[in-house]
């Protein structure tokens, strides 16, 4: 069972306007941790930049100039997927893990279609596995207690962070998907899914 837990950054909400400059995760292999990746690119050139994306991100432009091409970024992704993934193996995919994981999942597939790869669909098994749906099952009855669903809040209210923690790292990709992971632990408890060993 391979799994791989990811969150990305984006320079807005559009997958076909927007585009991606962090895409941060874990991969497991049967629980085991085979690949901590942290990848930090420019967008495409035609991708549109939002003032208001990189405000919520902590980013300038300056910043984003600095880190590599997009095409350098989206190989090395697809680098690290090829070691443990043989993507023309239909039962050998992984499971794509995220909080609101379809618009990651949205972001990356049009992120493959701009470096001219429309086989997304390759790496990873469908459905694609949203922490958030399975966070909103089990917090049905204090949902009114929570003024939004956004995965700090609910991290912060399940107290697996603290308010200190979110205000240092939240909307940097690796943070958010370790604490993807702390909520998938508490929620999946019971099926004894998560036996993984602990990201880095």
């Amino acid at each position: 069972m391979k799994s791989v837990f990811i969150d990305c950054e984006t320079t807005g909400t559009d997958p076909q306007k927007h585009g991606l400059i962090q895409i941060a995760g874990t991969l497991y292999d049967d629980r085991k941790l085979c690949e901590t990746f942290n990848i930090r690119m420019q967008p495409f050139e035609k991708d549109t930049v939002e003032q208001e994306a990189l405000d919520v991100n902590k980013v300038t432009v300056t910043q984003i100039e600095t880190y590599q091409p997009a095409m350098a970024g989206y190989k090395e992704f697809t680098g690290m997927l090829g070691k443990h993934i043989d993507k023309f193996d239909r039962k050998d995919k992984a499971h794509f893990v995220g909080y609101n994981a379809d618009f990651d999942a949205d972001m990356i597939r049009a992120w493959f279609l701009k470096a001219g790869d429309p086989y997304f669909g390759s790496w990873f098994f469908w459905p694609i596995l949203d922490v958030s749906k399975l966070a909103g099952i089990r917090l049905m009855q204090e949902r009114h207690l929570l003024p939004n669903f956004q995965l700090m809040t609910v991290a912060e209210h399940m107290g697996l962070v603290t308010l200190a923690e979110i205000n240092a790292q939240a909307h940097d990709a690796m943070f958010d998907v370790k604490t993807t992971m702390k909520i998938f632990k508490v929620l999946t408890k019971d099926l004894a899914l998560f036996e993984f060993e602990a990201a880095q």
